[in-house]
């Protein structure tokens, strides 16, 4: 039982492919094309889950609808109250922020 004034925490995964441009939405990209990012990496997704405040961690595993193209997957840790919707929309603007300060 929690104590009174303790969060709760739920886990949500994040899959790279989520915010790949050069993935159609039917093969999994969740954010729209302004806000995802050619061929993303599971550290990335990480370091912009963590530049928003969650917890996250990077996990060995294949994503069903690419199998052979993706082999990792993010463990995010949030408070019950937020949706994977907003926490997906947060992580892809740091996301983005990340890449494009590594093209300059």
């Amino acid at each position: 039982m929690r104590k009174r004034g303790e969060s709760s925490s739920k886990t949500i995964v994040l899959w790279p492919a989520y915010f790949d441009s050069t993935i159609p939405r039917r093969l999994g990209r969740r954010v729209s094309k302004e806000l995802s990012v050619p061929n993303p990496r599971a550290r990335d997704v990480v370091e912009a889950a963590r530049m928003a405040g969650f917890d996250a961690e990077v996990e060995e595993a294949s994503y069903p609808r690419l199998w052979w193209r993706c082999r990792e997957r993010v463990l995010v840790r949030v408070d019950e109250g937020l949706s994977k919707s907003e926490v997906l929309g947060v992580v892809a603007r740091r996301l983005k922020e990340i890449v494009a300060s590594r093209k300059r």
